[in-house]
């Protein structure tokens, strides 16, 4: 474990509101009668040995975060199984994550994240018209790529998501990549893969969605590509339903394991994974990975050291991030009449 603080104490390190703190017990409570269950699994390499990194997440709940002994990828493991992830998306995760945003401003902020998206790939290459985003909640992404002049269409399983998207006129249908039938020039994967409960499955159906030389974007939270935050805290890192924590590097071994070859990827400080991939053509399902167990854990021990040292500013930051905007403002009217 990288530290006492990351034990099953039932404390979460984040300000909860009411709603918050009722959503925790319902969660605990359903565990406890077994509504909820967990499941053991292997890695996405195959091996089976892992370390414990952390017995909760940020909000207090059981979650045992760890690491393969194998490979160095950090995973859930055992993890809440397909029933009882589909519930806790259903009935919690808005509850526990206080994360309502209104659908008109999610929208016009994915569609800045598309315009961004749009020109990373363009880097790459210029051949694209036919676009498919699984996980595409309101449509802003499929939005900046429909006005590029593409053809779009997406999947998600949040149904009033779906029916706002609909009524910005983009092609989307309740449901996963398991229910698509065409193929894409671009398949787009926008803080979706770290959700996924089967990884090597999913990623078997969505490569059988790439055209030839169809590539798929992938954008996920790093565990290192925040460290130069002074409010990145590894334990502030971790949710119930993410089941997977990558660096570039563990991603790409991932991505490589399905039957994909690299293309283009970056990690910069304060953003996000990003990663393009393409099918890969003459090595389906490889089976050699980099070993990044004593890179990974040297790095979040050095995390966790950092974090030990400025406890004070970490501290204040939680605070001020928990604050209403209102009291916020007060706060800096305040300081500049001074």
């Amino acid at each position: 474990m990288l530290n006492s603080r990351y034990k099953n104490d039932g404390k979460s390190i984040i300000p909860l509101k009411g709603k918050q703190k009722k959503a925790k017990r319902e969660i605990i409570n359903k565990f406890l009668r077994g509504e909820f269950s967990l499941v053991a699994r292997g890695c996405v390499c195959g091996a089976k040995e892992f370390e414990l990194l952390s017995e909760k997440d940020a909000y207090g709940l059981p979650c045992a975060v760890v690491i393969c002994k194998q490979c160095g990828l950090i995973q859930v493991n055992p993890c809440p199984d397909k029933q009882t992830l589909n519930n806790f998306y259903k009935e919690y995760y808005n509850k526990l994550y206080d994360d309502k945003m209104a659908y008109d401003t999610a929208f016009y902020t994915m569609s800045i994240r598309g315009e961004n998206i749009i020109e990373y790939i363009a880097s790459i290459t210029s051949d694209f018209n036919k676009v498919l985003e699984i996980g595409c909640n309101v449509g802003g992404i499929l939005n900046a790529f429909k006005s590029y002049g593409c053809c779009v269409h997406g999947v998600d399983l949040e149904k009033n998501a779906v029916d706002y998207a609909k009524s910005k006129g983009i092609s989307v249908e309740c449901g996963s990549a398991k229910g698509i039938k065409e193929k894409y020039d671009v398949i787009v994967l926008c803080h979706v893969l770290e959700h996924f409960f089967d990884i090597s499955e999913e990623l078997s159906a969505i490569k059988n969605l790439l055209n030839d030389n169809g590539i798929l974007y992938i954008e996920v939270p790093g565990i290192y590509s925040s460290l130069g935050n002074i409010q990145f805290d590894f334990l502030d890192f971790i949710e119930f339903d993410h089941l997977y924590y990558f660096s570039l590097k563990s991603l790409s071994n991932v991505m490589r394991i399905n039957g994909f070859t690299i293309v283009k990827g970056d990690e910069p400080t304060g953003a996000c994974i990003r990663l393009v991939v393409k099918k890969d053509k003459n090595a389906e399902n490889q089976t050699t990975t980099t070993n990044l167990y004593n890179e990974t854990l040297n790095r979040l021990n050095y995390l966790e050291e950092q974090f030990q040292k400025q406890k004070l500013k970490h501290y204040i930051f939680r605070i001020l991030k928990a604050m209403p905007m209102g009291l916020k403002l007060k706060i800096k009217n305040i300081i500049k009449t001074r």
